[in-house]
C-alpha cells in the first residue's frame, strides 16, 4: 500500500470504460482511501449543475478524468 494514496477520495470519470476499470482497480490495489466510479446515467459530465452535484456528492480529494463520449 502506498501512503500517497491511504486517506484520497478519488473521483475516476469514465471509471466504468476499458482503460478507467484497470484504473480504479489499481487505485483499490494501491489502498486508495474511497474510489468513486460514478456511471454517465448518474451524473451528465456536459452539465455544469451534475458537475457540481458530483462535487458534492463524493468530495473528492483527487480527480482522474478519464470518460470520453465516443461512438
Amino acid at each position: 500500500m502506498s501512503e500517497f494514496w491511504k486517506n484520497q477520495r478519488v473521483l475516476v470519470t469514465g471509471g466504468g470504460g476499458f482503460l478507467g476499470s484497470f484504473v480504479v482497480e489499481g487505485l483499490k490495489e494501491r489502498g486508495a482511501g474511497e474510489v468513486f466510479a460514478p456511471r454517465s446515467t448518474e451524473y451528465d459530465l456536459r452539465k455544469e449543475a451534475d458537475i457540481e452535484r458530483i462535487y458534492a456528492d463524493t468530495q473528492p480529494t483527487l480527480v482522474l478524468h478519464l470518460a470520453a463520449s465516443v461512438g
